[in-house]
């Protein structure tokens, strides 16, 4: 369960807080700073994702968390495509780079012992993940708009609802990154709703467990 949470410093830094507040789940001495929030993105980012500053891929985080010491699966339900995030990036170049990056990205994750499950993802499969000991990094939606993707941290799973962790605090309310241990709730027919990302209604989950735990 998330006791500490990181919150994000910059708008492109979600999957770095969201694997940050993951690791720190599962290891309390996890450091939780700005210096490897920013490392972290410089490991993992995807390139092109849009304009601004590019956010990062699933494989990427997974392995920024393998480097560190964790086990990781990265859960996709990609729905006939095989790029995660091919719908955001429109420009012919740079959609050809990206797609490049995440193919590396994939490559040395499983040449660094990372797994792959490629189904349809379903809370209950969270749910167990959790129960077995992972922790579960989730990429969401906004609901507006499909292809903005925003990396979470799902804490518990019971009958009724989704409790998670949002690593995401308005600029102007902070100057610096925050620790905080509150949790946001949804319903998990919201909560999967909201998991759908582009125009094919992606989703992606990525699990880490302590190097001592069996995948």
């Amino acid at each position: 369960m998330i006791k500490v949470g990181y919150k994000q410093s910059e708008e492109f830094t979600c999957g770095p807080a969201a694997i940050l507040t993951a690791m720190r789940s599962l290891t309390p001495n996890i450091i939780l700073s700005q210096e490897e929030e920013f490392l972290i993105w410089h490991e993992a980012n995807s390139i092109f994702m849009g304009t601004g500053h590019p956010g990062c891929s699933a494989y990427g985080l997974a392995l920024s968390a393998i480097k560190r010491g964790f086990k990781s699966v990265v859960a996709l339900e990609l729905n006939g495509d095989n790029f995660l995030f091919s719908d955001a990036v429109q420009d012919s170049l740079q959609n050809k780079i990206h797609r490049w990056n995440e193919a590396r990205f994939r490559q040395l994750f499983f040449e660094t012992g990372g797994h792959e499950k490629l189904f349809s993802i379903e809370c209950e499969d969270i749910r167990k993940k959790l129960a077995d000991g992972f922790a579960c990094v989730a990429l969401t939606a906004d609901l507006n708009s499909r292809n903005d993707g925003h990396w979470v941290v799902v804490d518990t799973i019971d009958a009724e609802q989704v409790k998670y962790f949002d690593p995401y605090i308005e600029k102007a309310l902070h100057q610096s990154p925050t620790i905080s241990s509150d949790l946001h709730r949804l319903s998990k027919n919201q909560f999967l709703e909201m998991m759908c990302y582009g125009i094919r209604r992606k989703k992606a989950c990525i699990y880490l467990t302590t190097s001592q735990h069996s995948l």
